[in-house]
C-alpha cells in the first residue's frame, strides 16, 4: 500500500473521528504540522476512502484504538461508526466474533508482512457472510498504524461451493448412470469411466480394465481396428453416433453409442464416450411399427368404412368408404369434408356432434342418412373416437351400412304385428271355442238334471246310474278345457298373474276342501286338513294358488281306493310355509317320477288305462308354483300313497 505521509488528522472544525481522537491520544506534534500542511489532501483521501466499495479501518498499533472507519466497513459489520471509533480495535473485534486479531498483529510486528485472513459472521437479524481480511503495518510521522481491508466474498465463496457440490452430483450422476460413460486419451489409454463402463467392456471384451490401461489392447483383432477406426474418427475431430448389436449371453442388446472429442486449446485431446443400451427402445420402436401395420392392415382390409378427419377434412379413408359411397379412388373425394358424405337434411346436427370438446370425446352408434355418389341415401352408422397422430390429434370414424339391417328390422316388426294379429285372433279362437263348448254341455246338464228329477222315483238303479256317468262325463270335458285354455295362457305368456294378500289356509285351503268334501265322501275317503301356523298370510295369485291345490287333491282322490287324504300346512325354521297334501292311494314309481311335470305324461297310458286324466293337471300345477315363488316336490312309493310338497321361497308376511 502507498504510504500516506501526508495524511493526518482534520482540525477540529471538521468533526471528523480522526480529530476526535487527538483529545484521547497524544499525537506529536510534528504529526500536527503535518496535518495543517496538508488539510486539502486529507479532504480528497477522506472523499476517497468513503467511495470504494472494501471496508477500510485504520488502527493506530501502540494505543489499539480505532483511528477510522469507512461508511463501507460499517456496513459490511452492520456496525454504526460512533460506536467503534476511539474504542479498542481488539475488543471491538472480539465483540465481533473476531478473537483471532490480536495473534495476527502480533505475527505481522515481528514479521512485518502482510496478512490475508478469512472468516464468516452473521450481522444481527442478517444471514452469514464471508468476509475476506487484508490486514497492513505502516508508519506515518513515526506513527505506527494498521490497514485492515474487508471485502465481502459471499458471492465467490457460494459459487465456489455451487461449483464443488455441482461437480460432486455430476461426478455421483455419471458414477451411478446406467449408461457406460468413458473417456481416453489421444494413445487411447483410459482417463476416467464409471462403473457401468466395467460391466459394459467386459460384455464386449471379456476382460476387466483399471484407469491407464489401454482400452483396445483387449480387444480382440476385428474389433480392435474397428474401436481405433472410431476413436481416430472422434479425434479429426467429429462428434458422432452409432448403434451397436452385442450379444451378453443368448440375449441380443442394442446399444447407442456417442463419440464427443475433448479439445484443449482447439486441439482434440482425447475422446470422451457413452454407451446406452436402447433394446428397450428398439423392441417399442418395432412393436410399434408391427402395431402400425396391423392397424393400417385391419383398417384396409375392414368390411365397413373408415376415414380419418382434422378440422371436418378427410385426411385418409379405406376402400370400404369408396365402395360404400360409390367412389373408384382416392381423387374422386379429395379435398371433400366428412359431412358431404351426409344428407344435407342431416349435416349440421352431424358436424355439431363430431366436433370434438376434448381428447376424451367419442361417438357410438350414432343413426344417419349418407348420401352416395349418384345421388341415392343409404342408412349409415357412425362411431368415432380421438386419436393421436405424428402430427397432432385427428378423428377416426368408422362408417357401418345398417340399410339391410334397417329393412330386416322393419320385416321383423311387420312381423311382430302380424303375430300380435294372429295371437288376438288366437286367444278369441279359443275363447269362442269355450264358449261354444261349455254352453251346450252346460245346456244338456241343465236338462239332464230336470230328467233325473222327473223320473228318478220310478227308474230302476241303472238307469239312475247314468245320470251320475253323464253328470260326470260332462264335468270331464269342461275340466279338459279348463286345462287346455290354462295351459295355453301359461306358453303364450298372455296369463298375468293378480298377486294380493290373503290367507292361505281360510282363503284358499278350507274353500278346496269344501269343493271336494262329497267326492272324497262318495269314495269313502277320509278327506282333512291340519293348520299348524298361527298365522298363514302372504303374498300370492289367489287363481293359480286355488288351482295348485285343487289339482292335487283331486288326484289324491282319483287315485285313492280307501284311506284318508290329508292336508297339512307347517313353517320351517326360517319362517317359511310349506303345504303336504299325503294320501293313501297307489302310489307312483320312481322311473315315472322323473316325468311326473312333463305335459301329457301318465304312468299307465291307452285306452285300457284305468285312471281317466289327460297329463296337463300337474304339468300346470308346476307352472303354477314358479308364479307364485313356490317349489313343488314329490314322495311316493307304489303301493303305499304320496306325498306332494309346496314350499314357499318368501319369508312370511304378517299383516
Amino acid at each position: 500500500m502507498k504510504k500516506t505521509a501526508n495524511v493526518s488528522q482534520p482540525t477540529p472544525t471538521q468533526n471528523s473521528p480522526i480529530d476526535a481522537t487527538r483529545e484521547d491520544h497524544k499525537i506529536t506534534m510534528s504529526l500536527k504540522a503535518e496535518l495543517k500542511k496538508n488539510v486539502s489532501e486529507l479532504y480528497r483521501f477522506r472523499s476517497l476512502l468513503d467511495r470504494i466499495s472494501e471496508g477500510i479501518i485504520l488502527i493506530e498499533l501502540d494505543s489499539k484504538i480505532v483511528l477510522d472507519i469507512n461508511s463501507s466497513a460499517c456496513s459490511i459489520l452492520d456496525i454504526d461508526k460512533d460506536s467503534i471509533i476511539k474504542k479498542n480495535a481488539f475488543e471491538i473485534f472480539r465483540r465481533l466474533g473476531f478473537p483471532f486479531f490480536e495473534f495476527v498483529f502480533e505475527e505481522l510486528q515481528k514479521n512485518r508482512k502482510t496478512s490475508e485472513t478469512y472468516a464468516n459472521y452473521q450481522p444481527l437479524n442478517r444471514k452469514k457472510i464471508y468476509l475476506d481480511f487484508t490486514i497492513s503495518l505502516d508508519t506515518l510521522s513515526e506513527i505506527k498504524y494498521a490497514i485492515i481491508l474487508i471485502k465481502d466474498v459471499s458471492r465467490i465463496i457460494l459459487s465456489e461451493n455451487n461449483v464443488r457440490n455441482s461437480r460432486t452430483n455430476l461426478q455421483a450422476t455419471i458414477e451411478n448412470s446406467m449408461d457406460a460413460i468413458w473417456a481416453l486419451d489421444t494413445n487411447f489409454n483410459l482417463l476416467t469411466m464409471n462403473k457401468s463402463f466395467k460391466d459394459y467392456f467386459w460384455s464386449i471384451a471379456k476382460h476387466d480394465i483399471n484407469i491407464g490401461d489401454n482400452v483396445v489392447e483387449h480387444l480382440s483383432e476385428s474389433q480392435k481396428s474397428r474401436w481405433i477406426e472410431l476413436y481416430n474418427r472422434a479425434l479429426t475431430p467429429e462428434f458422432f453416433s452409432i448403434e451397436e448389436i452385442i450379444f451378453i449371453g443368448l440375449k441380443k442388446q442394442f446399444y447407442e453409442i456417442s463419440f464427443n472429442p475433448i479439445i484443449v486449446k482447439n486441439i482434440p485431446n482425447g475422446v470422451s464416450v457413452q454407451s446406452r443400451n436402447i433394446t428397450e427402445k428398439k423392441l417399442a420402436e418395432k412393436s410399434l411399427v408391427e402395431s402400425e401395420f396391423r392397424f393400417r392392415t385391419m383398417i384396409e382390409t375392414a368390411p365397413i368404412g373408415a376415414i380419418v378427419t382434422r378440422n371436418g377434412k378427410i385426411i385418409y379413408n379405406n376402400k370400404a368408404f369408396l365402395n360404400l359411397f360409390g367412389y373408384s379412388n382416392y381423387s374422386d373425394i379429395k379435398n371433400k369434408s366428412a359431412v358431404e358424405f351426409i344428407h344435407e337434411d342431416f349435416r349440421n346436427k352431424v358436424k355439431e356432434l363430431f366436433e370434438p370438446k376434448n381428447n376424451d370425446d367419442f361417438v357410438s352408434g350414432y343413426e344417419t342418412i349418407g348420401l352416395r355418389s349418384d345421388g341415392s341415401t343409404v342408412h349409415i352408422q357412425l362411431d368415432s373416437n380421438n386419436i393421436q397422430l405424428n402430427d397432432g390429434m385427428a378423428q377416426l370414424v368408422y362408417i357401418t351400412n345398417i340399410t339391410q339391417q334397417k329393412e330386416t328390422l322393419r320385416i321383423l316388426e311387420s312381423a311382430k304385428n302380424e303375430a300380435q294379429k294372429s295371437e288376438m285372433l288366437k286367444t278369441e279362437f279359443i275363447a269362442q271355442m269355450s264358449h261354444e263348448i261349455r254352453t251346450p254341455i252346460n245346456t244338456i246338464l241343465s236338462f239332464i238334471g230336470l230328467i233325473k228329477e222327473d223320473i228318478q222315483n220310478s227308474i230302476d238303479v241303472d238307469l239312475f246310474d247314468s245320470f251320475v256317468i253323464i253328470n260326470n262325463a260332462s264335468k270331464r270335458i269342461i275340466r279338459t278345457i279348463d286345462l287346455i285354455l290354462n295351459m295355453s295362457e301359461i306358453q303364450t305368456g298372455t296369463y298375468l298373474p293378480k298377486l294380493k294378500k290373503c290367507n292361505l289356509y281360510n282363503d284358499i285351503l278350507l274353500e278346496v276342501i269344501s269343493e271336494f268334501h262329497n267326492a272324497a265322501y262318495e269314495k269313502g275317503l277320509e278327506l282333512r286338513v291340519e293348520n299348524n301356523c298361527n298365522n298363514c298370510k302372504l303374498k300370492v295369485d289367489e287363481y293359480t294358488m286355488t288351482q295348485v291345490f285343487a289339482n292335487l287333491i283331486d288326484n289324491a282322490i282319483k287315485y285313492s281306493q280307501h284311506g284318508k287324504i290329508t292336508v297339512v300346512i307347517n313353517q320351517d325354521a326360517n319362517n317359511k310355509f310349506y303345504v303336504e297334501v299325503k294320501d293313501t292311494g297307489i302310489g307312483m314309481s320312481k322311473k315315472y317320477l322323473q316325468n311326473l311335470f312333463k305335459p301329457f305324461s301318465q304312468e299307465y297310458g291307452g285306452y285300457t288305462r284305468t285312471y281317466e286324466g289327460n297329463g296337463l293337471g300337474l304339468a300346470l300345477v308346476k307352472k303354477y308354483c314358479e308364479i307364485n315363488m313356490a317349489d313343488i316336490s314329490v314322495k311316493s312309493k307304489k303301493g303305499k300313497g304320496t306325498t306332494f310338497t309346496v314350499s314357499f321361497r318368501n319369508n312370511l308376511t304378517y299383516l
